[in-house]
Order: C-alpha cells, then structure tokens, then sequence
C-alpha cells in the first residue's frame, strides 16, 4: 500500500509504503478458521442437535396423540416409553391416567346397572303391597310406603274375610336394603 502526499510549498511528494502481504495472510487464514468452525457447529447442530430434537418432539407428538385418541374416549390408548427423562415419566402417567379412567368408567357402569337393578327390585316391591283403598261402613283402610332406600323392609296388607271382618297386616323388618327386603316379600308370602 502506497500513500503520497505532495508539499505544495515545496512542490515535494512525500510517501510512506507498507507491505500487505503479511497482513492479508493473516486475515485470509483468520477467515479459513472461523469458515472451518462455523461449517463445524452448523454439523453439529444437523448432525447431533436435530436428532436430539427431532426425538423429543416426536415423544411429544406421540402424547399429543394420545391425549387427543384419549379425548375422543378411547381409553385404551397407550403411548410408547422410550426414556427415563422427564418426557418418559410423562407418559408413564399417561398410561397410568388412561387406565384408571378404564377403571373408574367400569365401576361407574357397574354402579349404573346395581342402580337400574335396586330400582327393579323397589317397583316390585311396590307391587306387592295393595293399591287400592279397601272400603267398609266402619272404616276405609289404605296404605303406602316409602322406603328409606331404594328397598326397604316396610310391608303392609289388608283385605276382607268372609262375615265382613277385615285382615290387617303391618310389619317392619329391621334394617334397610336387600337384605330386609328379601325378608319381607318371604314373610309377605308367607302370610
């Protein structure tokens, strides 16, 4: 590199030269090197991170799924365990979740059909007791009964003997439910 600078008193050129090579060299080997490593961490980020990456987000995508087949009601949706990270113990409470909710669903119909079955047993019980009011000139007789539960062991009967006396039965079996429901309509048939 030159540079000149001319005197205009004296009309002489002053200059000062300074070599560049060296300079250049080094500035052309400063940018192989930093090249060479940026050309090295963009490896590396396509070569080790976006694996890494691509994993997790498809263990994610994997329990996006199964959040969504599990919101549509399918509770026997499993989603894979591929590590022991956190993303791992994630979907191992998935699966827990998932099948508790099958759990909890089956006991909820089981109770529903125990329900449908005790309200059965009550409108039979509720046959066997009279309906209609049974008329004398001394006395009209009639009854009803509401159990506590959905059974009881509440029972009561009336109706008329020959000579125009009248048969009046009423008996509390202790306890409530099945089992003093089950006493009654034994003791009722009995009677």
């Amino acid at each position: 590199v030159v540079v000149t600078h001319e005197d205009p008193a004296s009309g002489l050129t002053f200059g000062i030269a300074r070599p560049v090579g060296e300079s250049l060299e080094e500035i052309r080997s400063a940018s192989a090197r930093n090249l060479g490593a940026g050309l090295g961490l963009a490896a590396l980020a396509l070569f080790g991170i976006l694996p890494v990456s691509r994993r997790m987000t498809h263990n994610l995508s994997d329990l996006t799924s199964g959040a969504r087949r599990l919101a549509a009601g399918d509770l026997d949706v499993r989603v894979p365990v591929r590590s022991k990270d956190e993303l791992g113990q994630l979907a191992e409470a998935f699966i827990l979740m998932a099948r508790d909710l099958r759990a909890n669903q089956e006991r909820l119909v089981e109770q529903e059909r125990l329900r449908k079955e005790l309200e059965l047993c009550r409108r039979i019980q509720t046959e066997l007791l009279p309906k209609k009011p049974l008329q004398y000139p001394f006395a009209e007789v009639q009854g009803l009964s509401i159990p506590a539960h959905e059974l009881g062991g509440d029972f009561f009967n009336y109706f008329g003997l020959p000579g125009g006396e009248v048969a009046l039965f009423m008996g509390d079996v202790s306890g409530k439910g099945v089992p003093a429901a089950l006493l009654m309509a034994n003791l009722q048939a009995t009677l």
